[in-house]
């Protein structure tokens, strides 16, 4: 283990997400405010050589456009998973419903958004660690559940921010998904469970084949907040999601 390395694991696991986001944050906005705008001047000059008489020049130049602009499209996608700025400027929701606009756009998918309030109060880490978690499962459903909809609901209940995704796929046996994420298989259920629990969070999965597949994360609002609710996870996350499947349930 590298000195540089080991000074982070000992900071903790709260401590070393917030080092990563805030490195994924600087990478972001270097990205967007130095590489994408680099871009920006290459297409400016491709599109004068594209008006050049010179026939073979033209082609050339505006082959390399296309490609030049497909490369800035990329980068400013990348630029947001790294770190979505409206997190920053609107908020939790306003970020969530931007991706998820982001992702109808792109896939076609049905994926609708509940928060009750629209405007949700809580520290922005847990904003960043609820918004990857909301990334992530959406990902997952969308790349692996075959599924047609997919349900995201957010509910502030006193102290707790309760967290809900739902999807209509295929559903996998949830055991069996945990014990190969140990192995490095699936390793995204564990990066979930990691950022709820280091935030003082419960996490847990409800799935079995054919039946679809439900994530509920129940976060404190704020690190300085009492969190005696999340005790009764259960039944609090029935309150925010509706009835649950207890059968195939695995909390975390």
């Amino acid at each position: 283990m590298t000195a540089p390395n080991a000074s982070l694991r000992r900071l903790g696991p709260r401590s070393t997400t917030y080092v990563e986001e805030a490195e994924r944050a600087r990478i972001a906005h270097e990205l967007h405010d130095d590489v994408a705008q680099r871009f920006a001047a290459l297409i400016m000059s491709l599109h004068e050589m594209s008006a050049t008489t010179d026939l073979r020049t033209r082609e050339a130049a505006e082959r390399s456009l296309q490609i030049a602009e497909a490369l800035i499209k990329h980068i400013r996608s990348v630029a947001l998973c790294l770190h979505p700025p409206l997190l920053d400027t609107l908020g939790l929701v306003s970020a969530i419903q931007h991706m998820v606009d982001e992702c109808v756009r792109e896939t076609g998918f049905r994926i609708t958004i509940s928060a009750r309030p629209r405007t949700l109060a809580v520290d922005q880490d847990i904003a960043i660690a609820c918004y990857r978690v909301v990334q992530e499962a959406v990902t997952n459903a969308i790349r692996h559940a075959h599924a047609n909809r997919i349900r995201i609901k957010l509910r502030q209940r006193r102290h707790l921010l309760l967290v809900t995704v739902k999807d209509d796929g295929i559903g996998f046996a949830v055991p069996s998904v945990l014990k190969r994420s140990l192995v490095g298989i699936h390793v995204g259920v564990l990066g979930m469970r990691a950022r709820i629990l280091a935030l003082g969070g419960r996490f847990a999965i409800d799935s079995a084949p054919g039946v679809g597949t439900a994530l509920y994360a129940i976060l404190p609002r704020s690190r300085v907040m009492a969190v005696e609710s999340l005790s009764t996870f259960p039944r609090a996350a029935s309150a925010c999601a509706g009835d649950i499947p207890y059968g195939s349930q695995v909390l975390l």
